[in-house]
């Protein structure tokens, strides 16, 4: 990331001297792509008007498609999704206006991540259909982008990958884009948890876990990555790595996990908090992050993200085991079956055997 700092804002600094639209579109973009990860928010909106800005006074309507990407982005990883909503509005209607191939296949993938995003997985999958067709032999990476929304809805869901199965896809992911191996091994980790492998699952964190996980990039990819991790590390009652990750993710505790190419949103960091807290036996911090988590979750309409959740207050309270917790709790695994039906998550998932599992503790089954 320092890297793509460093050039982007050299690139930046000789495009405003020159005063070059050009060169000011690019080197905008260049400090877009320097700005992913959870460190540059701020700058990122600064970033977008600039290029809105250069947009009114060029009439490029392909610059002002990047100055909605670039908002949308910074929506999301704030949890702000009305904003995300409109910003994707308006990249649609000038998608549509140029009815360039590449912009009407990016308008109908954001809205499909959107859709994901609040569990709306019947639309968004037919926006991914329809995307496909609109970049298949025009876009060089719409089966990429279309592979990865198909896995992130499939995660979403609590749907175990086949990873040997999907070898070549995930093989041809570090080719394009970069980081991208940290990612796939937390999800290979959660995969084997899930799977009831916590031998092979320690093996894949432990290559991830290196000084306390403090070598990860933090880039597009960075919080998602260790979100995946917390979920690791919660499943293995594992104190030790649970400490370095609350440690690394506090700081950015008013943000959500998101990646930010895919515009996926997995819920707010602060849910990941409580998930972390309740491993570490701090049960009382642990519901009072889940508590700011619900608020945020639920005003932006994360109804899947809801869930997880209700999941960790649940597991919180059992933990706790105070009067009246596992009623608490009981009524909670009521919500999160509830939840599982009206979203149409498949049995087998790992909400589904989190419900179980609470109802047999809670004796409400």
């Amino acid at each position: 990331m320092e890297t793509r700092v460093a050039l982007a804002s050299e690139a930046f600094a000789i495009a405003q001297e020159l005063d070059d639209p050009t060169a000011l579109r690019d080197s905008l973009g260049a400090r877009w792509w320097a700005a992913l990860g959870p460190d540059r928010v701020p700058e990122r909106r600064e970033i977008a008007e600039a290029q809105l800005a250069l947009a009114r006074r060029t009439g490029d309507r392909e610059i002002e498609l990047l100055g909605y990407e670039c908002l949308i982005g910074a929506h999301l990883i704030s949890g702000d999704m009305a904003d995300a909503d409109r910003a994707i509005e308006s990249y649609e209607r000038t998608a549509s206006l140029l009815r360039q191939p590449i912009s009407l296949f990016m308008a109908s993938q954001l809205r499909a991540s959107q859709l994901l995003n609040r569990g709306c997985y019947e639309a968004a999958e037919e926006h991914m259909r329809a995307s496909l067709e609109l970049g298949r032999g025009t876009v060089p990476f719409a089966e990429v982008l279309f592979g990865g929304l198909v896995y992130w809805s499939l995660f979403q869901r609590g749907e175990l990958i086949d990873f040997a199965q999907s070898e070549s896809f995930f093989r041809s992911l570090p080719e394009r884009f970069t980081g991208v191996e940290s990612l796939l091994t937390a999800a290979l980790a959660l995969n084997f948890v899930t799977q009831g492998e916590p031998g092979l699952a320690r093996e894949q964190l432990e290559a991830l876990a290196g000084s306390g996980f403090r070598d990860l990039a933090r880039d597009e990819g960075w919080l998602l990555t260790l979100a995946i991790c917390s979920d690791v590390v919660s499943h293995l009652d594992d104190r030790r790595h649970a400490e370095q990750l609350f440690a690394l993710l506090e700081p950015y505790r008013e943000l959500f996990v998101t990646h930010d190419l895919l515009r996926a949103v997995a819920g707010s960091v602060a849910s990941v908090l409580g998930d972390l807290a309740t491993t570490l036996g701090r049960y009382d911090e642990a519901l009072r992050w889940f508590a700011v988590a619900l608020r945020r979750e639920e005003t932006a309409g994360l109804r899947q993200a809801v869930l997880s959740t209700r999941a960790g207050q649940a597991r919180a309270l059992l933990g706790r085991a105070g009067p009246g917790d596992r009623e608490r709790a009981g009524a909670l695994v009521g919500e999160i079956d509830a939840g599982i039906r009206e979203l149409g998550i498949r049995r087998g998932s790992r909400h589904e055997q989190l419900r179980q599992r609470l109802g047999e503790m809670t004796k409400v089954l």
